[in-house]
C-alpha cells in the first residue's frame, strides 16, 4: 500500500507539471498568429501522442465524464440557437464567440473520443456518434451563416467620377454627327483601390467561421457556399451596370442601335470590373482563406469565372459580326481599354491555374486589333463603291461627304490607338494620281496621317462620278464647288486635320472649288450675255432697225435670266461665306453687262421697255442658292425689289477688281 502511495506522487507531479506546460503552450499559441509547418507538425505529434497513450481506467472514466459534461453544454449551446433561428450577423460579438466556442469544444471531444482507446462501453460510442451528428448540425448551420452574412452585408459600390462616352455615338451614314471638338470624352479615372464587398466588421466573423469549418474537416463547405453568394452577388453587380447575360447568336441578332449601346456599356462594365470589382473580390478572398493554402486563389478564380465569360462572349460576338464602318470607334473603344487593363487582369490571374485566362484576353486584344484594321478598310472601301443612282438635284454637300470628314475628324480623337494598330501596315492608294496631284509626301507622317490622306482622294473621286448624274452642267460645278468647300471647311476646323493634310493641301483645294465657280459663272452666264453683245449681219440680209435690235436683246436677257432666276433660286449653297461670294461674283459679271448696255442704248430703249433695272437684278441675284425655287411675273415689275447694292455692301471686292471683272464682260 504504502509503495503504490509512493508511485502515485510522482506521477501526480509529473502531471501538475504537464498541465502547466500546456497551459504555457496555449498562450503561446494564442499569441503566434500564423505558425510555421515545423511547429505544426511538432504539436500536432504531441496531440496524437497524448491521446493515443493508455490510459489508466480510472483516469479514462474521469476522463470521460469530464468530456461527456463539456459535450452537454456545448450540446445545448448549438441546440438553442438552432431552436432560436437567430443569425449570427444579427448578434453581438459575445454571443457569435459562444456559438463559435461551443462548436471548437464539440469537435475537440470528437477528437479525443475518437482517438482514446477503441470504445470500451456502448455509452462512450453514443457519445461520440451524439457529438458528430451535432457537429454536422453546427456546420450546415455555418454553411448558412455563411451565406446570410454575404447576402445580408454586401456592399456595392460604383465609380460616380468615371463616365464613358464614345465620340461617335449613333454614327450612321447618311447623318451629320457632332465630331469629337463638339463632344469631349470625358476621361475614365484610371488609378483604382479595393473596397469593401461586404460590411469590414464582418471579416473577423467569416475568418473564425472559416477557421472553425476547415478545423472540422468542413473547408470545401465553406468554400461552395462562399463562392456560391460571391457569384450571386457579382451577377447582382453585373445586372446593376446592365451588362445583360446574352449568349452569342443574341448578340448577333441585336439592331445596330441596341448593338451600339451595348458596346459603350461593356467598355464601362470592363473598366469598373477589372479595375476595382475583381480587385476588391480578390482582396475578400484573402481577407477570409488566404491562411487556408491555395483555396484563396481557386475561390478567386471561379467567382470571377461569370465576368470574364460575360465580357469574352459579348466581345467575341463583335467580332464576328460584320465590318460596319460605324463600328470601328466601338471597337477602338473597346481595344483600348482592354489594352489599359492588361497589366491589371496579369496582376489579377498571376497564379498558374490562371493562366488560360491571362492567354485569352492578349489573344483576344490581338483579335480586336484584327478587327479594327479590318473595319477601317472597309470604311475606304465603302466609300469608292458607294455609286448612288439619286441625283442630288439642288447640288448641295452631300451625305457620303458630310459623313466621311466627320468620320475623319472623330478618328483623330483615336490617334495613339490607331498609330499602333497599323505601324506596320502600307497604305493602299486607290487614286494614286489625286494622291500625287494634292498630297505632299516630303514630311514623315504618322499612320493615321497616311492612311487619312488616302481617303479623300477617294471621295473626291467619287463625287466626281456622282456629279455626273446631275442634268445641267452648270449644277455640277455647283455640287463639286460644294462638297470642296465643304472639306476645306472641316480641315480648316479640326487642328487634328489641319497638321494632317497641311496649308499646301487646303490652298489647293480653294483653288479647285475656286475653278469650279469660275466654270459655273462662264457656264450659266455666256449665253445671257451672249444677248447684250453687238453682232454682226451679213451683206443683204435684213437686219433689224437699231432701236428694234437693242429692245429685242433687252427682252431676249430679261427672259434668259428669268430662266436661271426660276432653276438656281433652288439650287442650294449651305456655306453663306461661299453662297454671298459667288452672288457677288454672278452680280459683277452680269450687272456690269447690263449697266453698261442700258447706258449704250439709252437712247433706244424707252422705260416702259426695260423689264428689271440693274438694282432689280442685283436684289434678285441674292435669292440664289437659296434651296428654294422661285419664279418672277413677266409684266413690268420695276422697282418691286428692295436694292442691296452688293458691290457698295461688300467690302471684300475693291474698286480694282470690280474694274477687272468689267474689263472680263461686254
Amino acid at each position: 500500500m504504502g509503495e503504490r502511495v509512493a508511485s502515485d506522487v510522482p506521477s501526480r507531479e509529473i502531471e501538475r507539471h504537464l498541465l502547466a506546460a500546456a497551459e504555457h503552450l496555449f498562450m503561446a499559441m494564442d499569441e503566434c498568429a500564423d505558425l510555421s509547418g515545423d511547429a505544426r507538425r511538432v504539436i500536432s505529434d504531441l496531440q496524437s501522442r497524448l491521446l493515443t497513450k493508455p490510459m489508466h481506467p480510472g483516469r479514462r472514466e474521469e476522463f470521460f465524464r469530464e468530456t461527456e459534461e463539456r459535450l452537454k453544454q456545448s450540446e445545448k449551446v448549438i441546440m438553442d440557437w438552432e431552436a432560436s433561428r437567430l443569425m449570427i450577423c444579427e448578434l453581438g460579438e459575445a454571443e457569435r464567440n459562444g456559438y463559435l466556442d461551443a462548436v471548437v469544444e464539440i469537435r475537440r471531444s470528437i477528437e479525443s473520443l475518437g482517438k482514446v482507446d477503441p470504445f470500451r462501453i456502448v455509452k462512450q460510442k453514443e457519445t461520440f456518434l451524439r457529438a458528430e451528428r451535432v457537429l454536422e448540425m453546427a456546420m450546415s448551420r455555418l454553411e448558412e451563416e455563411v451565406k446570410c452574412i454575404l447576402g445580408r452585408c454586401k456592399q456595392t459600390y460604383e465609380p460616380r467620377s468615371m463616365s464613358f462616352r464614345s465620340p461617335a455615338d449613333n454614327l450612321v451614314f447618311g447623318e451629320s454627327f457632332s465630331s469629337v471638338e463638339d463632344n469631349p470624352v470625358d476621361s475614365p479615372r484610371r488609378e483604382f483601390e479595393a473596397v469593401d464587398l461586404i460590411r469590414p466588421d464582418m471579416i473577423p466573423v467569416l475568418k473564425a467561421i472559416a477557421k472553425v469549418m476547415f478545423d472540422s474537416d468542413h473547408g470545401p463547405e465553406f468554400c461552395r457556399a462562399f463562392i456560391g453568394a460571391r457569384r450571386d452577388a457579382l451577377h447582382e453587380y453585373l445586372a446593376g451596370l446592365g451588362m445583360k447575360q446574352l449568349s452569342i447568336e443574341e448578340i448577333l441578332g441585336l439592331d445596330w442601335d441596341v448593338l451600339s449601346h451595348e458596346i459603350r456599356n461593356w467598355v464601362r462594365v470592363m473598366w469598373i470590373v477589372t479595375g476595382f470589382y475583381l480587385v476588391s473580390e480578390q482582396n475578400l478572398c484573402n481577407q477570409v482563406l488566404a491562411e487556408f493554402g491555395e483555396f484563396a486563389s481557386a475561390a478567386f478564380l471561379d467567382i470571377s469565372k461569370l465576368s470574364n465569360l460575360t465580357i469574352l462572349n459579348f466581345s467575341k460576338a463583335i467580332v464576328m459580326s460584320s465590318h460596319r464602318p460605324e463600328k470601328l470607334f466601338g471597337v477602338l473603344n473597346m481595344y483600348e481599354v482592354l489594352a489599359d487593363r492588361i497589366i491589371n487582369i496579369n496582376a489579377l490571374f498571376s497564379e498558374e491555374e490562371c493562366s488560360s485566362i491571362r492567354i485569352e484576353f492578349h489573344d483576344f486584344l490581338v483579335v480586336l486589333g484584327d478587327y479594327a484594321r479590318a473595319t477601317f478598310s472597309a470604311f475606304r472601301n465603302s466609300i469608292e463603291s458607294d455609286h448612288s443612282h439619286k441625283p442630288f438635284m439642288k447640288g448641295g454637300v452631300h451625305p457620303l461627304t458630310s459623313y466621311v470628314m466627320n468620320y475623319i475628324k472623330t478618328l483623330c480623337a483615336y490617334r495613339a490607338t490607331f498609330d499602333v494598330l497599323f505601324r506596320d501596315e502600307q497604305v493602299c492608294f486607290m487614286c494614286p494620281s489625286l494622291v500625287a496631284e494634292d498630297m505632299t509626301e516630303d514630311e514623315p507622317t504618322s499612320p493615321l496621317d497616311r492612311h487619312l490622306q488616302s481617303i479623300l482622294p477617294v471621295l473626291e473621286a467619287n463625287l466626281t462620278e456622282k456629279s455626273i448624274l446631275l442634268d445641267q452642267h452648270a449644277l455640277k460645278h455647283i455640287f463639286l464647288m460644294n462638297n470642296i468647300c465643304y472639306m476645306v471647311d472641316k480641315v480648316k476646323g479640326s487642328d487634328d486635320l489641319r497638321c494632317c493634310f497641311g496649308n499646301e493641301w487646303i490652298r489647293k483645294q480653294i483653288a479647285k472649288y475656286q475653278q469650279h465657280a469660275t466654270i459655273y459663272l462662264r457656264v450659266t452666264w455666256s449665253c445671257a450675255l451672249m444677248n447684250l453683245r453687238e453682232s454682226g449681219y451679213a451683206p443683204g440680209s435684213s437686219a433689224p432697225k437699231p432701236r428694234a435690235r437693242a429692245r429685242e436683246k433687252c427682252r431676249a436677257f430679261c427672259l434668259a435670266f428669268e430662266e436661271v432666276y426660276k432653276l438656281q433660286t433652288g439650287w442650294v449653297i449651305p456655306n453663306p461665306q461661299l453662297r454671298l461670294e459667288l452672288q457677288i461674283a454672278t452680280s459683277q459679271k452680269v450687272i456690269t453687262g447690263y449697266r453698261a448696255f442700258l447706258g449704250m442704248h439709252k437712247m433706244d430703249i424707252d422705260d416702259k421697255y426695260i423689264k428689271y433695272t440693274a438694282d432689280d437684278l442685283e436684289s434678285l441675284i441674292l435669292d440664289f442658292f437659296e434651296g428654294s425655287n422661285r419664279s418672277l411675273p413677266h409684266a413690268n415689275s420695276r422697282r418691286r425689289y428692295p436694292q442691296h447694292h452688293l458691290f457698295t455692301n461688300w467690302p471684300a471686292f475693291s474698286n480694282a477688281q470690280k474694274a477687272e471683272n468689267q474689263r472680263n464682260f461686254p
